[in-house]
């Protein structure tokens, strides 16, 4: 009586026969020469002199911005985002103008005359010439608000 065991033992050496029949005979290695790296390797022009594109700058202590989008003309408008980092405090701030906020990643404060609780998803009003201050609350993500500015005598 043959048992699986003895089956797969009698089958291994009619696989290994078809297998090599059926493969391509092996060619031995081609003689390449190894060419030496000569130089530095390249690097990319920007990462070497330039700032990375649309990086955060530092409004004021504690907030940092960068411009999305700018239209010129009539109404004239830009988009900005705004950065809090976990658990910090910016200092006072003015924005170039009127502007909608609104939240987009965390949670925090904004003070500007009455404290207000930020949220995902909230949308607020800054008037022209309004300072203001933001607070993270959340100790781990960063809070960050689209802000769609108006400036002034447009």
């Amino acid at each position: 009586m043959l048992t699986i065991a003895s089956r797969t033992s009698a089958a291994a050496p009619v696989f290994l026969a078809v297998a090599l029949a059926l493969c391509p005979a092996a060619t031995p290695a081609q003689d390449v020469e190894a060419q030496p790296i000569s130089g530095p390797p390249a690097t990319p022009e920007r990462l070497v002199t330039g700032e990375p594109r649309n990086a955060f700058k530092q409004l004021v202590p504690g907030l940092l911005v960068r411009t999305r989008y700018v239209a010129e003309g009539r109404p004239a408008v830009e988009i900005w985002d705004l950065l809090v980092g976990p658990g910090q405090k910016s200092e006072k701030a003015r924005l170039p103008g009127a502007a909608v906020l609104e939240v987009r990643s965390g949670r925090g404060m904004l003070r500007a005359g009455k404290p207000t609780e930020l949220r995902i998803g909230a949308s607020l009003a800054l008037a022209e010439n309004e300072d203001f201050s933001l607070a993270n609350t959340d100790p781990e993500a960063p809070l960050i608000l689209r802000a769609t500015i108006i400036p002034p005598g447009r």
